[in-house]
């Protein structure tokens, strides 16, 4: 029988040895292991060494196999670029030796993995509804399978997952393509959604390589305790809670700001009408920032969000908002490495309740360049500053952001 797939390979026994062992069998062999050990240590106290040593051999045959599926039988990780080292070990588990390789088995095989319930449902399909019409030749699953290859190059995965192939499946099937007219929908869902899930598995990787900076981040920023009591430090929030904005990070609006930042723009008016992301943006360039994913003068910059709600409740008397202003712009450049951040940054520049005019305030600040800011602006706030204040508004550098 002519094989797509090698199941007789090392790395598709180890799919299915790691399979059979499973997070169950780690942990049964890892907790035998253990009270073998505790055995050892209360013979060797009250027996003798002889017999904790005959306790510690049979410790040892339960750790390596646990070792070796935590480290390398749950992962088996792809090797090189052909079609029997990319697949996941998802995959080749749920392969069996002796089965015919064509799209029908392939789709029962991968069936109830959550990345193939993550299409189907998608696409309003079930597998019963998908099966009868799916091939029983050889050849198109090859085609299906090169497909699920270009879709794991296209969104970065060395390994080709479930969720791939069965894409591959779908696409190369006539018929699915005519249900999913039926259902109003189209062919070309089928690799937007593909894509959907590419990008939810880049950023779970993303995610378990993430770093901060260290310690020394830390300590090289300095004390800052206005800034603490009247703002909110947007990237250690997102360091500590592991907040991720994903592909967020790397759009149009993100770069531009970035970009601008890195210019050595002392302030920029972030414009976009409510609901277009302003905030998500600027929270996704802090991330891109704490991870140090960015220019070198940038590196783990820290945005602070200031409020002016805050600010106007803590003002006693004449005199105070100014003072309160003053302060926390000096406290950020003495601290370096800070950016603030203006949500709703019209409250800024309005006298009413919950908002007060800092127009001349922020003008000498942002005059001086001594801390890069960001002020989020709708289109109309936007206009009614430059006409309220040509000086202020003709020192912002405008970033425009576009529906995604």
């Amino acid at each position: 029988m002519n094989e797509l797939i090698s199941l007789d390979s090392t790395r598709a026994r180890e799919a299915r040895l790691s399979k059979a062992i499973g997070n169950t069998g780690f942990w049964l062999l890892t907790g035998i292991g253990s009270l073998f050990v505790l055995g050892a240590v209360a013979a060797g106290f009250t027996i003798g060494l002889w017999v904790a040593l005959l306790l510690i051999a049979p410790a040892i045959v339960c750790y390596l196999p646990a070792i070796w599926w935590k480290r390398q039988l749950s992962v088996v990780p792809p090797i090189g670029k052909n079609l029997d080292g990319r697949l996941s070990v998802d995959v080749l588990a749920r392969l069996k030796p002796g089965t015919p390789q064509q799209p029908q088995t392939m789709l029962m095989a991968l069936n109830g993995h959550w990345q193939t319930s993550f299409i189907l449902d998608h696409l309003l399909l079930t597998r019963d509804m998908v099966l009868p019409q799916l091939s029983t030749e050889t050849a198109q699953l090859g085609q299906a399978l090169q497909i699920a290859a270009t879709l794991a190059d296209h969104n970065n995965s060395a390994a080709i997952e479930p969720g791939f192939i069965v894409a591959g499946l779908l696409m190369t099937t006539p018929a699915i393509g005519q249900m999913l007219v039926q259902f109003k929908a189209q062919s070309g869902d089928i690799e937007a959604i593909a894509n959907w899930l590419g990008r939810n598995l880049e950023e779970e990787r993303l995610a378990k390589k993430r770093t901060f900076g260290g310690i020394g981040r830390d300590w090289a920023f300095g004390f800052t305790p206005l800034l603490d009591r009247f703002g909110h430090n947007v990237s250690l929030s997102i360091a500590r809670h592991g907040a991720h904005f994903g592909w967020l990070t790397h759009s149009d609006g993100v770069l531009a700001i970035e970009a601008a930042l890195a210019s050595r723009t002392s302030a920029i008016a972030l414009i976009g009408p409510d609901g277009i992301g302003k905030t998500n943006s600027v929270y996704a360039l802090a991330q891109r920032l704490i991870e140090g994913n960015t220019n070198r003068n940038l590196a783990y910059h820290q945005v602070i969000t200031l409020s002016a709600t805050d600010i106007t409740s803590n003002a006693r008397g004449p005199g105070d908002l100014e003072h309160i202003m003053i302060s926390l712009a000096n406290e950020a450049a003495h601290a370096g490495h800070v950016i603030l951040f203006f949500d709703d940054a019209q409250l800024f520049f309005a006298d009413a309740p919950g908002a007060f005019d800092a127009t001349q305030i922020l003008l000498s600040i942002v005059q001086s360049g001594a801390v890069p800011m960001i002020f989020a602006l709708a289109p109309n706030d936007y206009q009614r500053l430059k006409t309220r204040n040509q000086s202020l508004a003709g020192l912002l550098t405008p970033v425009v952001l576009q529906e995604l």
